[in-house]
């Protein structure tokens, strides 16, 4: 699949979210019920502009730096229980969404799930 991130997307390596999104996605094909990781799935593949729907709010954006940490705290505000929360996002959404879009952006050094192991980075 050739997929060009725009790289004012990331805070990270390319290399290191072409890992992550392949991983995710590989993970998908076994775990399909697993919301974790379709969010972070569903939140990279946003990042890396294959689709408008953004993954905490459902609006139609494309992702920038700007819109990407606006979803951020979109999912941290369902993470945390803040009354401005999206309605509709399960926890466990939220917190791939959030666990994705702040390793893109630089804000965690934890990668939203590890590389060829088990669900969430140490």
């Amino acid at each position: 699949m050739d997929v060009r991130v725009p790289l004012d997307n990331l805070g990270v390596p390319l290399v290191d979210f072409a890992a992550v999104l392949t991983e995710a996605a590989r993970r998908w094909q076994t775990e399909q019920g697993d919301r974790y990781v379709g969010a972070v799935l569903t939140s990279l593949q946003w990042v890396a502009q294959l689709h408008t729907s953004a993954p905490a709010t459902g609006r139609t954006v494309v992702a920038g730096p700007d819109a990407i940490a606006r979803e951020q705290m979109a999912a941290d505000a369902v993470v945390y229980g803040w009354p401005d929360a999206p309605a509709g996002v399960s926890r466990e959404w939220a917190l791939g969404v959030a666990a994705a879009l702040g390793w893109v952006r630089g804000v965690s050094p934890t990668y939203p799930i590890r590389l060829g192991g088990s669900r969430r980075a140490a």
